[in-house]
């Protein structure tokens, strides 16, 4: 009982500092698959706005394409289960603050339901999100799995990248279908080892995931440069 009373104020605590008036915009439409398990998916339906946090155009590439393909998923693993699987799918604009504010209106709608449902007369119209999937951006996938493991809701990463997210103590609750960019930068430097390559230059976006991934591929390279140097030396003698 203290425990979804604390629940409950930690979520009415978030949602006020989150919440503000672009909530009854079209970025809070929800494409959903009803189901008696659901899932939830956090997917960039709009790019976001550069220098803000805001949401531009449609994404139809990394968003909508994305988006359609879980329902198309979902649908076809339908035909196969004993149960039926639901799915709510959110826009996360490719922020960090539009992610969280969609993460909490998940939260928000399973609480409610489980209040709802010890109450006399209340109709219950929605099952509560048993795991997340997404958001893509890996500063975003981290905020929102801070919120997501204090309700120990399991989250899917599907191109968060960062070596952070592969902490288990720090996030126990995160699962990723890709790698993280350490094995990118090995396999790269194994390249440039392989054909001899000199100089080359390397270009990157900003942002954790990328500014981690060129951290380990100076470590990683600087290695393979040592190592060449000691199998040279040892060749010598």
């Amino acid at each position: 009982m203290l425990y979804s009373h604390v629940t409950l104020l930690m979520l009415r605590v978030v949602d006020v500092v989150a919440k503000t008036t672009v909530q009854q915009s079209a970025r809070m439409l929800v494409a959903e698959i009803h189901g008696e398990i659901q899932i939830g998916a956090l997917f960039p339906i709009h790019r976001q706005i550069a220098g803000s946090e805001s949401c531009g155009e449609i994404w139809e590439q990394y968003g909508i394409q994305r988006s359609e393909i879980a329902m198309l998923t979902v649908k076809q693993l339908n035909e196969e289960l004993p149960f039926k699987l639901g799915l709510s799918i959110r826009d996360s604009c490719w922020t960090e603050r539009i992610a969280m504010e969609q993460t909490i209106a998940f939260l928000r709608e399973g609480v409610a339901q489980c209040s709802c449902c010890q109450t006399p007369g209340c109709n219950k119209k929605s099952v509560p999100v048993v795991a997340v999937i997404g958001p893509g951006k890996s500063s975003s996938t981290i905020a929102v799995q801070n919120l997501l493991q204090v309700f120990r809701i399991p989250q899917v990463g599907y191109s968060a990248t960062t070596p952070d997210l592969s902490d288990k103590e720090q996030f126990g609750y995160f699962l990723r279908v890709v790698p993280s960019d350490v094995f990118q930068a090995q396999a790269i430097n194994r390249l440039l080892h392989h054909y001899n390559w000199t100089y080359v230059a390397v270009l990157y976006s900003a942002g954790m995931g990328s500014l981690t991934g060129i951290q380990f591929f100076q470590i990683d390279i600087f290695s393979i440069f040592l190592y060449s140097i000691q199998l040279s030396f040892l060749s010598e003698k």
